[in-house]
């Protein structure tokens, strides 16, 4: 299991965004780099929600994932298993996946993501 910070966790979760990420129905190419595509969505997420900044705005961001935005695939939260989700990302054993509820994996999964888009837009 790897710790939400290390290394190879946050590079696993840049990787479950690009993999995730769609601009088709925006009209954008997706970038190549994880900075422009954080920005990206980023950009989308401030213009749909209505936000003046991103620092510290975890709660818009895990409504907008609610809601399924079409920019960044968060199905998690509806039809997919975050607690699979979450699991694969931290490398975690079957034992360890179940420590988590769905609800919690959610969480967490979505505070990952958010981290990883915020730093990544910054770097």
């Amino acid at each position: 299991m790897l710790k939400t910070n290390s290394k190879k966790a946050r590079f696993n979760v840049q990787k479950y965004i690009s993999n995730y990420a769609d601009f088709e129905g925006y009209g954008i190419k997706k970038p190549s780099n994880f900075k422009d595509l954080s920005k990206i969505i980023l950009k989308i997420f401030k213009e749909e929600k209505s936000v003046q900044s991103v620092q510290n705005d975890y709660t818009t961001f895990e409504d907008w994932g609610r809601g399924l935005p079409v920019a960044l695939d968060c199905c998690y939260f509806w039809n997919r298993s975050a607690v699979d989700d979450l699991g694969d990302i931290l490398e975690e054993s079957e034992e360890e996946k179940a420590k988590y509820t769905e609800e919690q994996a959610e969480i967490m999964l979505t505070k990952l993501i958010y981290r990883e888009l915020v730093k990544g837009s910054e770097e």
